[in-house]
């Protein structure tokens, strides 16, 4: 198992599994997830000769959780992970590698510090160029105008994924990672998320699947 420990960037406190010795690897997890999406990798990279160090985003686990919406933006997030790169690794700049939310991180983290960041790898999400317009004008144009559901939009509006979420939060977090996970039958994956037409603040957990067993996520 990796030493759990946690690192001050300057602005926040964030939990982070380290193992190995050498060049700083920072890996950066999605959404919802948190450093043990990397647990298989951690090791491997460790071994490779690398300093391997999978962190919780802010926000997210045993990292620091400031409340204010503002405290999430993009220059934020990319401040923490130069802070963290100059706390590990003060001397050299490190290796990124994100996941999914991960890649827009740590690709605006690379473009923006350069001097920080040798290389940077993005999972599922490619890197597109610097945005052009919004994100939210993206998806509004994409989904919300055309009345379907789209999780980001969602999450807009503070206190309305808070309500439905807290209400259950085992049960919050479990429908939805077994609802995107490849164990969903094919016969009923068209009760996806994104497949359902929807109206704003419209609940989510409607739209998930629920698993008949225990999930093996949680």
């Amino acid at each position: 198992m990796p030493e759990m420990r946690t690192i001050d960037t300057g602005q926040v406190s964030l939990r982070c599994a380290i193992a190995g010795e050498g060049p700083l690897v920072l890996m950066v997890h999605g959404f919802p997830e948190s450093w043990y999406s990397w647990r298989h990798q951690i090791e491997p990279i460790a071994r490779a000769g690398f300093t391997a160090c999978a962190i919780d985003v802010r926000g997210y686990g045993g990292s620091d959780k400031p409340y204010p919406v503002e405290a999430y933006a993009m220059e934020r997030i990319v401040g923490d992970l130069v802070g963290l790169r100059q706390a590990l690794s003060p001397k050299a700049p490190a290796v990124l590698i994100g996941h999914d939310w991960g890649a827009p991180i740590v690709w605006n983290s690379a473009l923006t510090h350069p001097a920080d960041f040798r290389a940077v790898a993005g999972l599922s999400v490619p890197f597109a160029g610097v945005p052009q317009r919004p994100f939210t004008e993206v998806f509004h144009e994409h989904f919300t105008s055309q009345g379907r559901f789209f999780y980001q939009e969602y999450f807009q509006k503070p206190g309305i994924a808070e309500a439905e979420a807290e209400k259950d939060p085992r049960d919050f977090i479990q429908r939805m990672m077994y609802s995107i996970s490849g164990d969903v039958p094919p016969a009923i994956t068209g009760t996806s998320p994104m497949a359902r037409p929807s109206l704003r603040g419209c609940p989510i957990l409607p739209r998930l699947v629920a698993e008949r067993r225990r999930s093996r996520f949680l």
